[in-house]
């Protein structure tokens, strides 16, 4: 538990899961940058000069005043219209100076993830689209649904269900990135219709995918 101020900085690293509530009942408001994985892989790469490092940020709350204008700086690259070919170079430097700040690389926590969940955790990220049973997702750890849940919970921090359904927005969100519509993208994505997957997209990321459409209309 942690308390985040007017001008902190707060950090969440993928699939960790998270939730927050106002101090006192009092408005909160905040500015917001959504990082792929494969973003966060590259700066890591180029931080640790190690193609094989992955990235995490130090702490949930950073209250580093040397960060906040690096943030604004990127905030406004990324959302004031900037954001162009002609920038890259500029956005690039903003970015890996940011998470020069806010975390560092680490080596990958996969080997430290047993086996049989791993195989199963392969098999949701290779195919999320896939209706998978739980007998067959324990079946490919060579454990009973029970264990299954238990230890995909201990080692991601989702039941297996909860990261299937993350996987799959995830999913959604790249399709509609590449200009499938919402319709579609709900369908290739693995959810029963439209109305399941902006349910899911807009809890996981706090709008709806028409909104994330719009951006790239």
């Amino acid at each position: 538990m942690v308390e985040a101020a007017p001008g902190d900085i707060i950090t969440v690293n993928p699939a960790e899961v998270h939730d927050g509530a106002p101090l006192a009942g009092s408005p909160r408001r905040w500015r917001m940058l959504y990082f792929d994985e494969s973003v966060l892989q590259a700066a890591a790469s180029g931080l640790a000069d190690d193609a094989s490092a992955a990235f995490e940020f130090h702490a949930p709350v950073c209250r580093d005043p040397c960060a906040v204008p690096l943030f604004d700086n990127l905030f406004g690259i990324c959302s004031g219209g900037r954001g162009d070919r002609t920038d890259a170079m500029l956005k690039e430097e903003c970015l890996l100076r940011l998470l020069g700040r806010l975390g560092e690389p680490r080596r990958k926590r996969e080997a430290g993830i047993a086996g049989s969940i791993v195989r199963a955790k392969a098999a949701i990220d290779t195919d999320p689209a896939h209706a998978f049973t739980l007998a067959e997702l324990a079946a490919l750890g060579g454990m009973n649904p029970f264990q299954t849940i238990r230890m995909f919970a201990r080692a991601t921090g989702f039941t297996p269900h909860a990261y299937l359904m993350q996987r799959r927005v995830e999913l959604a969100r790249d399709l509609i990135r590449g200009g499938s519509g919402l319709a579609d993208a709900a369908m290739t994505a693995g959810f029963s219709d439209q109305s399941h997957l902006t349910r899911a997209f807009s809890a996981r990321f706090g709008y709806t995918p028409g909104v994330y459409a719009s951006a790239f209309s």
